[in-house]
């Protein structure tokens, strides 16, 4: 049996996510990049999860999950933009499992700008690059303005605040932001949210709950999609 199918067993929702990675590449990816990030974490850090439990279940399937809500992305070609990405997450797992994506990591931090840049050539990554800058100020950028499908984004500020500043990086019309919250978050953020999504003539819209594994959280996408 391949390691990805001994991984569902301890993890069965790996199964419902679709990934197209051959599945002994896919493991021995995520395999790499979780060395890579433990031993560059000790010089730089990153981020406190680390074990591999964790790290797969909070960085890994947590990235996933979109494609429990939006199975698309596993077959589709979209343009997507992983705003303040971090050390790649989500948008770094979405290119390992996903060949069809091609993906635009984003974050304004120099040390994560170029962990991130170092992680896709450790993963000989062909679908994903990194970028340094402010979302605010790329996205009038030409080469990224009005350039995305999909504009993603975990752990990051507050969601209103994000849509301006992320709004023209979508492409007309059917471009749509993401946000990774977890229900209270969102519960929290969402006057703000509709209020700012009026202004800007757009409509935010929820995904269901989805449950990570071993009780370790709840996950919900807030969509923000364009008004045609």
């Amino acid at each position: 049996m391949s390691g990805k199918e001994n991984l569902e067993k301890d993890y069965p929702i790996l199964k419902e996510l679709s990934i197209s990675t051959p599945p002994q590449q896919w493991q021995n990816q995520i395999l790499r990049c979780h060395e890579f990030l433990c031993r560059e974490n000790k010089k730089v850090n990153l981020t406190r999860i680390t074990s591999f439990n964790d790290y797969l279940v909070k960085h890994i399937i947590d990235s996933l999950l979109l494609a429990a809500y939006m199975p698309e992305i596993t077959s589709k070609k979209l343009n997507i933009a992983d705003v303040g990405c971090g050390a790649g997450f989500p948008g770094v797992p979405m290119a390992v499992s996903y060949p069809n994506l091609t993906l635009t990591e984003i974050d304004s931090v120099n040390k994560k700008y170029l962990f991130v840049e170092q992680l896709i050539r450790e993963l000989k990554l062909k679908n994903c690059i990194s970028t340094r800058g402010r979302a605010g100020e790329l996205a009038l950028k030409t080469a990224f303005k009005y350039q995305f499908d999909i504009v993603i984004a975990r752990a990051v500020t507050d969601a209103a605040t994000m849509m301006i500043d992320c709004n023209f990086f979508l492409r007309r019309p059917d471009g749509v932001l993401i946000f990774y919250k977890t229900p209270k978050k969102i519960k929290e953020e969402i006057s703000d949210v509709n209020k700012q999504a009026e202004m800007l003539k757009m409509t935010a819209t929820l995904s269901p709950e989805f449950n990570l594994p071993h009780d370790m959280g709840k996950r919900q996408f807030l969509v923000i999609s364009l008004n045609r």
